[in-house]
């Protein structure tokens, strides 16, 4: 969902489009509860957007969080996950 600025225009476009017109982000705007953030915004309507890459969790953001450690420090690769192994 995204605040509408043009009327009949899905609001949020590619994040390359939106690097070519100077923009950060392609993201819509987001709506907030009962569309506060679109009052006094384009049509102040909250609509459907696009799913675009965007600053926010909402956004289409491929993040994969990781914690890579050392299963057995010093230990040669090929033994390194074994329990048993020293």
């Amino acid at each position: 969902m995204g605040c509408e600025e043009t009327a009949g225009v899905t609001p949020g476009t590619r994040w390359s489009a939106a690097i070519t017109a100077g923009q950060e982000f392609g993201d819509a705007r987001p709506c907030g509860e009962q569309a506060v953030n679109c009052q006094g915004f384009g049509t102040q309507q909250c609509v459907q957007a696009n799913l675009v890459f965007g600053p926010l969790s909402d956004d289409d953001m491929c993040v994969m969080p990781i914690q890579l450690y050392d299963p057995t420090p010093g230990a040669p690769p090929e033994t390194a996950c074994n329990p048993y192994a020293r």
